[in-house]
């Protein structure tokens, strides 16, 4: 599928290059013909380009979607500003430099809309990534408080105590996704005191330290639940 691409590419070119040899009698400037055969051909690979990218298939195309919005914007706008200027270039007999001038103008516009859908991906996969960072720490969370809660059911035989580390797993599945770094660091310290308390919870034999624990990692829940 890929080489088809090239191949009508390619074709497509040939053709345009043909069509400048079939109306070099109507061009008194021979510069005025190859800048003409220049800019179509131009305008003619940007929008395959841009348009081949719209039915790709890949993991990154998502990400890609708002800079080839766009792009398109500034493709269209290219295109016909360009074909704009190849008519009037032979219509209205404006002469070379001027074509040449407003035709580099018109080159400059694309390229800013194409640096402008770059920027416009970058901060849609920084705020993708933000997401995923998120989601993942209150994953983690949640994993670790429910392997919690199971190793207590087995191993912690105070009915209080248990009752304790079920009420504050049910308190940590509610908890919202961290808005801050203040709330990351937070969540950071509040798993690594419910690891702790894994490891205390299987040993089984200091229920002072599990509560002890408990106290602490209640304590770190609190401050996070207050934190955005």
């Amino acid at each position: 599928m890929q080489y088809t691409r090239y191949i009508v590419g390619a074709l497509g070119i040939v053709l345009i290059i043909a069509l400048g040899f079939l109306l070099q009698d109507q061009f008194s400037d021979v510069k005025v013909l190859v800048l003409d055969v220049a800019v179509v051909i131009a305008a003619y690979i940007v929008s395959i380009y841009i348009f081949t990218r719209f039915t790709c298939n890949t993991d990154s195309f998502a990400g890609n979607v708002p800079g080839l919005g766009v792009n398109m914007y500034f493709v269209v706008f290219y295109i016909v500003l360009a074909i704009i200027g190849v008519l009037l270039g032979t219509f209205v007999q404006i002469s070379f430099k001027w074509q040449l001038f407003y035709q580099m103008v018109f080159m400059v516009l694309l390229a800013s809309g194409v640096l402008t859908g770059q920027a416009a991906n970058q901060r849609q996969n920084h705020v993708v990534q933000k997401s995923e960072s998120i989601n993942k720490s209150k994953e983690q969370l949640l994993a670790n408080a429910q392997l919690l809660k199971v190793a207590s059911l087995s191993n912690v035989t105070d009915n209080h105590l248990r009752e304790g580390i079920n009420k504050f797993v049910e308190r940590v599945n509610y908890l919202s996704p961290s808005q801050s770094e203040v709330a990351r660091t937070l969540e950071e310290e509040l798993l690594s005191s419910i690891t702790q308390m894994q490891t205390l919870v299987k040993q089984g034999d200091d229920a002072g330290a599990i509560v002890q624990e408990l106290e602490k990692a209640n304590q770190i829940l609190k401050q996070r639940i207050q934190t955005y």
